[in-house]
């Protein structure tokens, strides 16, 4: 049996993210959802290390609506915090991480 992670309409009572960053988002879900188990946790070992080198790098990492995409952490609506919707620089935009990724796994 295929597992299908959440894709389309945000769940009740959690903050959805930016249009922008929103795209980044469903594209780390088709990944998940495109390729067998396998591959699955090689993909989730490569997005922790990328998590904990971006937790390591930059002080701020929380106040980042992409490192919440990478690590997969959401907020609720009745607790907004304030954060921007800016990448990482550089190499390490979050963006372009999850696009070598899907090059990676050809999806």
């Amino acid at each position: 049996m295929d597992q299908k992670f959440n894709q389309g309409p945000r769940r009740e009572g959690i903050m959805p993210f930016s249009p922008k960053n929103q795209a980044i988002q469903d594209k780390k879900t088709e990944l998940f959802n495109l390729l067998p188990q396998e591959k699955i946790r090689e993909l989730i070992k490569e997005i922790n290390d990328r998590a904990v080198y971006l937790q390591d790098k930059y002080p701020d990492h929380r106040k980042r609506e992409v490192f919440h995409i990478i690590s997969g952490s959401g907020f609720r609506y009745d607790q907004p915090p304030d954060l921007s919707q800016d990448d990482f620089p550089g190499d390490d935009s979050v963006e372009l991480f999850v696009d070598s990724l899907a090059a990676k796994y050809a999806v």
